[in-house]
């Protein structure tokens, strides 16, 4: 899969079953101070095109500020 970055137009590769968070460490930096656990917030990003899912290909609802947590 490719992530085009909007502020940027860089695109990230992303393969499947790897989390947002752990694609976008190649060239973007993300905070996640609960490793990665969906606790935090701070990796919260918004999807403008696509659809998220989880590992199992489930696609996820975004919260109510239209984001998604990037570690999960």
């Amino acid at each position: 899969y490719g992530i085009a970055i909007a502020d940027t137009g860089k695109i990230v590769r992303c393969s499947g079953g790897q989390t947002l968070l752990r694609a976008l460490a190649a060239g973007i930096v993300l905070e996640a101070n609960c490793g990665g656990k969906g606790t935090c917030g701070k990796c919260k990003v918004e999807i403008l095109r696509g659809r998220v899912t989880d590992s199992n290909g489930v696609p996820l609802s975004a919260a109510a500020d239209n984001t998604y947590p990037a570690c999960q």
